[in-house]
């Protein structure tokens, strides 16, 4: 960054606290931000962001740090009424700019591997994948949980918050109230039974 630029500094509440270097536009330098992901543990993203929300979207980096948090975090683990409400603090616009574009104009079948009992099994959660593999391998990562299930779903792109991709092919999705998943795959990858 050139000398001339003057910065800002943006003090996070995490332990030890972090101070960002903000443009008077509210842009963190690259490196501070990166500094700042990998400070954070993948246990405790999520609350680095509800903690900061007010900081982070002053700064407007955000979405770009929720986004991250949210790929690096065991969600399972996390209330989805705190997942949803992060999301929802969030604008559609810089949330969609923190990933990759679309691969296409959609709609886009979807899966989501499964398993366990509520409230660990979350059928209408967030990340989803296009790939049918990675959903299968969700589904079973964890062997201590029991009825692993593949879900599918056709989506259109509005409903796409971000395109994560990389090797998981990861979608953060918000599913309208009138999209069902369907189970379409039992552990083995045989079809699923009719319930």
């Amino acid at each position: 960054m050139p000398e001339s630029v003057s910065l800002v500094p943006v003090t996070l509440l995490i332990m030890p606290p972090v101070t960002l270097l903000i443009t008077p536009e509210y842009r963190a330098t690259f490196y501070d931000l990166d500094d700042l992901l990998l400070e954070i543990s993948n246990r405790d993203g999520l609350y680095v962001v509800a903690m900061n929300s007010r900081a982070l979207q002053d700064a407007g980096i955000y979405e770009r740090v929720l986004v991250e948090a949210f790929v690096g975090t065991p969600t399972q683990e996390w209330p989805l009424r705190l997942i949803s409400g992060l999301i929802a603090r969030a604008s559609r616009e810089r949330l969609r700019a923190a990933g990759r574009s679309l691969p296409g104009a959609g709609p886009f079948r979807l899966y989501r591997g499964v398993a366990g009992r509520r409230p660990r099994r979350r059928v209408r959660g967030f990340s989803w994948t296009d790939s049918l593999e990675v959903a299968r391998r969700f589904a079973t990562r964890d062997p201590t949980l029991d009825d692993p299930a593949v879900y599918k779903v056709l989506v259109e792109g509005a409903h796409v918050l971000t395109y994560v991709g990389g090797e998981e092919g990861e979608y953060l999705v918000l599913l309208p109230g009138t999209t069902r998943p369907v189970r379409i795959e039992s552990p083995s990858g045989a079809p699923a039974r009719r319930r």
